[in-house]
């Protein structure tokens, strides 16, 4: 739907993975003086895109503690971390989109809307055939964009607790411990305090 929607937005011309756009200036297709704006476009574009999914997620990324989980949100991950397997295996992905869009477009660049369908479909197969090993991210500016842009917040993040009072953390971690119980289904015990006087505690 991406690739669709792309084409229908820029009438028909539509760079959203700067590997294509380095293959298509490679044979000629696009001019290399165009390649920095053009790349630095679809980051701008990955960057707004995370931004976007991370203010539509913004009261769970407290309530959840996994990390990696988090982290799926914006990019993929492989199933088995094996760089060099990893690699080789976004190579082939990647070489397959090039070539199959090349061999797809009008004049290598995929403007008429049937090979704008046909694109899609192509993505759409490169995902359910190569899409196991690594999540085929297949997109540098799609996978590299968010990845920055979760460091980022999740920089801020480590940040703004940083800055916080004792009490504040206090008051965190009590409602945390709360959340907790509460999805136990149990009740949180009453912590007994000691009386003003110094004798037995009381409840």
């Amino acid at each position: 739907m991406g690739v669709l929607t792309s084409l229908a937005v820029v009438d028909g011309v539509a760079h959203l993975n700067p590997a294509v756009t380095v293959g298509l200036a490679a044979i000629g297709n696009v001019e290399w003086a165009d390649v920095p704006q053009l790349i630095a476009g679809q980051f701008i574009g990955a960057f707004i895109g995370a931004l976007l999914v991370y203010l539509a997620y913004l009261p769970h990324w407290a309530e959840t503690e996994d990390q990696g989980l988090k982290l799926a949100v914006f990019c993929t991950a492989p199933a088995i971390r094996n760089v060099a397997a990893n690699t080789i295996t976004e190579i082939i992905g990647t070489a397959m989109l090039v070539f199959g869009v090349l061999a797809i477009g009008t004049n290598g660049a995929a403007v008429s809307p049937p090979a704008g369908l046909f694109v899609a479909l192509l993505v759409l197969g490169i995902g359910m055939s190569l899409g196991g090993p690594t999540g085929y991210a297949i997109n540098p500016a799609r996978d590299l964009g968010p990845r920055i842009m979760h460091f980022i917040l999740r920089s801020q993040g480590r940040a703004a607790r940083t800055g916080s009072t004792p009490g504040s953390r206090r008051r965190s971690h009590h409602r945390r411990r709360d959340r907790r119980v509460r999805r136990a289904g149990g009740v949180r015990p009453v912590v007994p305090k000691k009386s003003m006087g110094g004798g037995e505690p009381t409840r």
